[in-house]
C-alpha cells in the first residue's frame, strides 16, 4: 500500500513540475507588458522634463535679455535671438515667432518699477507620440525680471 501511495505521489510531483514549467511562462507572459509600460512611462516623463527645462531656460534667458537690453527692444528682436533653439525630445511643439507660444509682455509696477515678464507655451505634438492621451496638452514656462535702470 505504501509503494502504491509513494507512486503515486511520485507522478503527481512530476506533474506539477511540468505544470510549473507553464505557470512561468504564464505570469512572464501577464508581467512583462506591465514592466515595458513603466519603464516607457519613465522615458517619456524624462522627455517632457527635458522639453520643460528648455522652455525655462528660453523664458529666463529671454526675461533677463529684455530686462537689460534699451527700451526701445521689440518682442519680435527678443523672440528673433530664439530662432534655432528646438525642443530636445520634440514631444511638443513650439513656434518662436508665435506671439501665442512666446509672449513679451514690459509692465509697470505699482512703485513705479518696470517689470518684463515672459511666458512660452508649447502644445503636445500628436503627430509623433503614442502616449498622447495621457501626457499634458501644454507645457507652459514664465520668468518675470525687474528692467534695469536705462
Amino acid at each position: 500500500m505504501a509503494r502504491v501511495l509513494f507512486s503515486l505521489f511520485k507522478k503527481w510531483c512530476d506533474l506539477m513540475k511540468q505544470w510549473q514549467k507553464g505557470q512561468s511562462i504564464v505570469e512572464l507572459a501577464f508581467v512583462l507588458p506591465m514592466f515595458l509600460l513603466f519603464f516607457l512611462g519613465i522615458a517619456y516623463l524624462g522627455m517632457i522634463f527635458a522639453d520643460y527645462l528648455t522652455l525655462s531656460e528660453i523664458a529666463r534667458d529671454s526675461a533677463r535679455y529684455a530686462a537689460v537690453m534699451p527700451a526701445d527692444t521689440t518682442a519680435a528682436q527678443i523672440r528673433g535671438r530664439y530662432s534655432d533653439r528646438k525642443l530636445p525630445a520634440s514631444l511638443y511643439k513650439w513656434d518662436y515667432s508665435s506671439g501665442a507660444d512666446f509672449a513679451v509682455v514690459l509692465d509697470q509696477g505699482a512703485a513705479g518699477d518696470k517689470f518684463v515678464e515672459v511666458t512660452l507655451k508649447a502644445e503636445i505634438n500628436n503627430n509623433q507620440n503614442v502616449f498622447s492621451l495621457v501626457l499634458p496638452a501644454e507645457l507652459s514656462a514664465s520668468c518675470k525680471m525687474r528692467r534695469e535702470a536705462q
